[in-house]
């Protein structure tokens, strides 16, 4: 499905310089120029980084990693203040196993953007690769703090929690993911695995 994105960035590239280029030839023949108005320029590098970061999302997504990362870096040269792009390039790397590298960015990312949840989640889960547990838990709480409800983020800090020997924080956050996703096997199952445990 994706072999044939390869030409749509030269397509967009064509596009937002396209005024350029015909402002030279009109040149050439001794016409003046007709220039982009400045303001113009910083909304059409805006549409191509938003293009590239969600060219990285696909590639992503069909684990084409080494594409994804490049198309990242692109777009977010393009705009370096793209939180998004820095959570998903920070998500790439994590999966590649490069922690050091997600965890940069994810701090990038929530320096742009300290309210977003998502990156204070894949942070935690990060630093509780590198068995960063205290920091990961506290990365999670602040993610649970904005999104109360999400099932999710009572699920994921469960397991570091366990690792801290906190069982009955542990407990009361797959219970409390399990009464708001009833069908969430997972969850269900730490719960059981933890009551063969505390009957042993």
């Amino acid at each position: 499905m994706l072999r044939q994105n390869h030409q749509k960035p030269a397509k967009l590239s064509a596009r937002l310089s396209g005024p350029l280029l015909a402002a030279s030839d009109r040149n050439e023949r001794g016409q003046k120029p007709i220039l982009p108005h400045p303001r113009s320029v910083k909304p059409a590098r805006r549409q191509k980084s938003n293009f590239l970061s969600a060219l990285g999302n696909a590639l992503a997504v069909q684990h084409h990693l080494e594409a994804a990362i490049q198309e990242y870096h692109t777009a977010l040269r393009l705009k370096p203040n793209d939180a998004q792009a820095q959570n998903n390039l920070a998500n790439t790397l994590a999966v590649q196993g490069k922690l050091d590298e997600a965890i940069a960015h994810y701090h990038e990312a929530l320096r742009l953007n300290a309210d977003n949840p998502e990156a204070h989640a894949n942070l935690a889960s990060a630093l509780a690769a590198k068995d960063s547990l205290q920091p990961a838990v506290e990365h999670f709480q602040t993610a649970l703090q904005s999104n109360p409800n999400n099932p999710e983020a009572h699920y994921r800090p469960a397991g570091v929690l366990l690792k801290q020997g906190r069982r009955e924080d542990a407990v009361a956050h797959l219970t409390a993911a399990l009464q708001l996703r009833p069908a969430f096997p997972e969850a269900r199952r730490q719960l059981e695995m933890l009551g063969t445990q505390g009957r042993q």
